[in-house]
C-alpha cells in the first residue's frame, strides 16, 4: 500500500495531474484491488475512454491485415492484435465507469458467466498462440472470443439477448436448420392413451 501511494504521488508530481485516491473505497475487496487507481476528472475519463477505444479499434482493424496468415496456420499476429484490441476496448469502459464499478458490473449475477467466459477466451487465445502453438485451437478461441464479446455487449442493451435469440432463430429457420415454431415437438403423455 505504501509503495502504491508513493508511485501515485510521484506520477501526480511528474504529470501535474491530481491523482488523489478515494480512501473509503479501500475498505472492500474490489476497493483494495483498485486502491492504486487515481480518481480522475470527467474530462480525464473521457480522454482515457476515447483513447482506449481508438487504439482498440485500430488494433482490431489491423488484425484483419493478418487474417490470411491465420488461415495459413500462423495465428499469432492476428490473435495478438485482436486480443489486445479487445482488452483495450474493455479498458475504455473501465475508464468511463471506474474499475470498481466495472468489476462489480462484470461479476453481477446476469453477467458473471459470460464475463468469465470472455476473460477465459482472452487468456485461452494468448496461451494457445504463444505457449501451445496449436493453430486450430487458436482459431477456436478467437471465434469464441468474438461470440463471448458480442454476448457480453448485448447484456448492456435492453432486450439485447432476446432480440439476438429471435434473430438467430429466424436465420436458422430460413437456412432450414431450425424447426418452425408451429412444428415443435410436443411431449408425449403416457397417461393419455390413444
Amino acid at each position: 500500500k505504501e509503495k502504491c501511494s508513493a508511485a501515485v504521488d510521484t506520477a501526480s508530481m511528474v504529470s501535474g495531474i491530481s491523482m488523489a485516491r478515494n480512501e473509503k473505497r479501500a475498505e472492500t475487496l474490489v476497493g483494495r484491488i483498485c486502491y492504486c487507481c487515481p480518481t480522475l476528472s470527467y474530462k480525464q475519463r473521457l480522454i482515457g475512454c476515447f483513447s482506449c477505444v481508438a487504439m482498440g479499434f485500430l488494433l482490431s482493424l489491423l488484425s484483419f491485415s493478418s487474417f490470411t496468415r491465420l488461415l495459413l496456420g500462423n495465428p499469432a499476429p492476428f490473435a495478438f492484435k485482436y486480443t489486445i484490441g479487445n482488452l483495450l476496448s474493455l479498458g475504455a469502459t473501465t475508464f468511463l465507469v471506474g474499475p470498481a464499478r466495472q468489476c462489480r458490473d462484470m461479476l453481477s449475477p446476469q453477467r458473471r458467466f459470460i464475463s468469465l467466459l470472455y476473460l477465459g477466451t482472452l487468456v485461452g487465445t494468448l496461451v494457445s498462440v504463444f505457449l501451445l502453438k496449436i493453430a486450430i485451437l487458436s482459431l477456436l478461441f478467437i471465434l469464441l472470443q468474438f461470440a463471448a464479446l458480442t454476448w457480453y455487449m448485448l447484456s448492456y442493451i435492453p432486450y439485447g439477448h432476446t432480440l439476438a435469440k429471435k434473430l438467430g432463430f429466424k436465420v436458422l429457420k430460413r437456412a432450414g436448420v431450425a424447426l418452425p415454431q408451429s412444428h415443435k415437438a410436443t411431449p408425449i403423455n403416457p397417461a393419455a392413451g390413444d
